[in-house]
């Protein structure tokens, strides 16, 4: 359920992440501008995944971070961030694997995340 050790939300310590990352595990990682509508729908959809798949979450608002935090969090992905969008990006083996800068529906993002591997059926 909800509190599930995988589910990291709202973090605003973007170190944790750093640590999953250099551990090799695959991570799912959502940003989102907490001021924009479609995201807090998108962070249920993707926590409610998350639970039900186990697999590495970490969700940040990117308005919640400071200039540093949020440079430490988009180093990763190497786009450029539209805020007015959610933005899902997988680090595999620390480095970044695909991206996703659209919101999805659940059943969209549970095929996106098969085909990438982080989810097994």
């Amino acid at each position: 359920g909800v509190g599930s050790e995988n589910v990291h939300l709202f973090e605003t310590n973007t170190l944790n992440l750093d640590r999953y990352v250099n551990n090799n595990e695959d991570v799912v990682v959502v940003v989102c501008n907490g001021l924009n509508p479609l995201c807090n729908d998108y962070i249920i959809r993707m926590m409610d995944l998350a639970s039900s798949d186990e697999f590495n979450l970490f969700i940040y608002k990117y308005d919640l971070l400071d200039e540093e935090q949020q440079t430490n969090l988009l180093k990763y992905y190497l786009g450029v961030y539209d805020e007015t969008k959610p933005l899902t990006f997988i680090i595999s083996n620390g480095k970044m694997k695909c991206y996703h800068e659209e919101n999805m529906t659940r059943s969209e993002i549970r095929t996106y995340l098969i085909d990438k591997g982080i989810i097994v059926e």
